[in-house]
């Protein structure tokens, strides 16, 4: 009362509660919005349901109020709390009028013959207007003035201009210029500004750095200390080289408050094999990326996102791209994860997941089949799977830094279009290369064996032009006219040997 402001009276329904918000915004400029409620309330004291009615405590979690109140109370039984069954809530992760890009999908059309039905996505420009009463739907705002609403089902499909994607890589200098202040400090561009000479020891280490996809300098001494890289790229702990790469392709928004309390590990104690616990999650992709193909003609079909798996134990990702984010394309990236786990000889027990595609009957019914257990997490509590969401970001900003690299040296040919090579090479370098202090990577963990020799000579910067020998030069004895070109130059997809044929033959496009 001394502080002049209206009082909000409490367990009185949602006219109070709005009536409240729009006293208190003439105030705060209206920043009150829903994320100051939650969807369930606690319970009031016994002193306070008296004085309302007599109200008694029943099984089902009400109270005797005229109207029937659900009220919250996390010491009840799981039967008599809010069940993942139910419908679903949004969470509060965006601010009120904050600018958003939303990922519009449109409907299905009815398939003519013949043709196949392609699937676009769209970034739209939103401003986010908060969530309804019920907390079940966003309201965002378009530039025309009309508003959309967003069900917490789709919520993935919001996301943050900052985000880093695929879609906002700095390609002008004038996108360089923006990142400044924003994803890189003063001090780091002026570092890039004026770079200075390295020597012969440093610029071995960057050509290394450049040839392993980008691999942390830390991962590099690591591969050092054991022998596998030239020792003497020891040299250059206390004189790292700035890679331009990496400080605009891994930029990101950083934290400005601090971590809170710490809610224990997700892998349990229990999960002592590759295979006991896996986490998978989704990435949407507001670029489109094209599609890996040996041979035929070339589709229109284009991959507009991933599934991406991760075990527990053994630290291993798979990386599934996908042309639409149907249960029947979810369930065929599930499969292929499945088949490479069994040829390690260890099996799928558990996954721990977000609700989204997840939580859908196929989905739960293929775990059942192959006795699998199910872990959803909380509603827009994204940390319950932070595994897995931690990977998303490393590879995400991994492969970002891989097309950055191979749109500035080869801008002619390489585009954004190139996204999905890029997060499959970030995908098999972690595998490849993660080694800790004993030498073994997450894929020799998943197969229980040590690693011999680890192929590093067989990687090369990825998107580097190839020449390959004419095809009427393949035979003994074809021949071509003396002043035609020998050899055609080619974009390599990423530059590792393929499983479909033999161990030393690459793959070209």
């Amino acid at each position: 009362k001394s502080s002049g402001l209206p009082i909000l009276y409490l367990y009185k329904g949602t006219s109070y509660f709005q009536a409240f918000s729009t006293r208190v915004s003439k105030f705060y400029d209206g920043i009150v919005h829903y994320a100051f409620s939650s969807a369930y309330s606690l319970a009031p004291t016994n002193d306070a349901t008296v004085n309302e009615g007599d109200g008694k405590r029943k099984c089902s979690c009400k109270f005797e109020l005229g109207d029937e109140v659900e009220w919250y109370d996390p010491t009840l039984c799981q039967e008599c709390s809010p069940s993942q069954n139910e419908t679903r809530k949004c969470s509060y992760k965006f601010e009120l009028g904050e600018s958003l890009l939303y990922l519009h999908v449109p409907p299905k059309s009815k398939k003519k013959k013949g043709k196949k039905q392609k699937t676009t996505v769209q970034a739209i420009s939103v401003v986010y207007e908060g969530v309804n009463a019920d907390g079940t739907t966003h309201i965002v705002r378009l530039k025309d003035g009309t508003k959309m609403a967003v069900s917490a089902g789709h919520e993935d499909r919001l996301q943050k201009h900052l985000q880093p994607s695929f879609s906002n890589i700095p390609e002008t200098p004038l996108d360089y210029q923006r990142e400044v202040g924003t994803g890189i400090t003063q001090e780091e561009a002026q570092r890039l500004a004026r770079p200075t000479i390295l020597s012969p020891i440093q610029q071995e280490l960057l050509s290394w750095h450049h040839r392993l996809y980008h691999l942390k300098f830390k991962r590099l001494f690591t591969l050092a200390r054991l022998g596998i890289l030239p020792k003497r790229l020891l040299e250059c702990e206390s004189s790292v080289p700035l890679c331009i790469e990496c400080q605009f392709g891994q930029a990101h928004r950083r934290r400005w408050t601090s971590k809170g309390r710490h809610y224990g590990s997700i892998q349990k104690e229990s999960e002592t094999k590759p295979g006991d616990g896996v986490s998978v999650d989704q990435i949407v992709s507001a670029q489109p990326g094209l599609i890996p193909q040996m041979s035929g003609f070339l589709t229109s079909d284009r991959i507009w996102g991933a599934t991406t798996f991760v075990d527990h134990v053994s630290d291993y990702v798979y990386v599934h791209l996908m042309k639409s984010f149907t249960i029947e394309e979810t369930l065929s990236a599930k499969k292929a994860f499945e088949k490479i786990v069994s040829k390690s000889g260890n099996e799928v027990k558990s996954y721990r997941a977000d609700n989204g595609r997840f939580a859908d009957t196929k989905w739960q019914e293929s775990c059942q089949l192959l006795n699998q257990d199910l872990t959803l997490c909380g509603v827009g509590n994204h940390r319950q799977n932070g595994k897995i969401e931690a990977k998303n970001k490393q590879l995400t900003l991994a492969a970002r830094t891989l097309l950055l690299h191979g749109m500035r040296m080869w801008p002619e040919m390489i585009s954004t279009y190139f996204w999905p090579f890029a997060m499959k090479a970030a995908a098999e370098c972690h595998n490849k290369l993660a080694v800790d202090a004993d030498g073994n990577t997450p894929e020799s963990r998943l197969y229980g064996i040590t690693p011999e020799a680890h192929a590093v000579k067989s990687f090369h910067p990825l998107f580097c032009p190839v020449f390959i020998l004419d095809h009427r030069l393949h035979s003994a004895g074809g021949s071509i006219p003396k002043w035609q070109p020998r050899a055609r130059c080619a974009v390599p997809r990423y530059l590792r040997t393929s499983k479909l044929w033999n161990r030393t033959i690459e793959r070209i496009s």
